[in-house]
């Protein structure tokens, strides 16, 4: 099993890096596994508002038919201001790598919020 490289600003405390790599790996796998209404959960009230639940249940739908479940292959940590993140990872599909992908902290969770 491959982990993945990650690197964080020197500001952000491993714990807290951690904690934003696993939310963003719990949403992949959700999202990536079909698991719609897992996925939706993880998504900001803001963007949870913008996106209704049913497409997104469909986006996943189809994301798993299209690539399934993968691994990170990279994970970096571009920013970090305590309640909201960017983060750049990568799989080893080029196609769903991500660049300054906005999170937010919700509740003491991370969520994923660009929408």
């Amino acid at each position: 099993m491959h982990t993945p490289t990650t690197t964080v600003p020197p500001t952000l405390t491993a714990t807290a890096a951690d904690a934003l790599r696993a939310a963003v790996q719990a949403y992949s796998d959700a999202y990536l596994g079909g698991q719609g209404t897992a996925a939706f959960a993880m998504i900001s009230p803001r963007c949870q508002q913008m996106i209704g639940s049913n497409e997104l249940k469909s986006a996943a739908n189809e994301a798993k038919s299209l690539y399934g479940v993968l691994p990170l292959t990279s994970f970096t940590v571009n920013s970090n201001s305590g309640t909201s993140a960017t983060v750049t990872y990568t799989y080893a599909v080029a196609t769903l790598n991500q660049s300054n992908q906005p999170w937010t902290l919700v509740g003491g969770q991370w969520k994923y919020d660009h929408c």
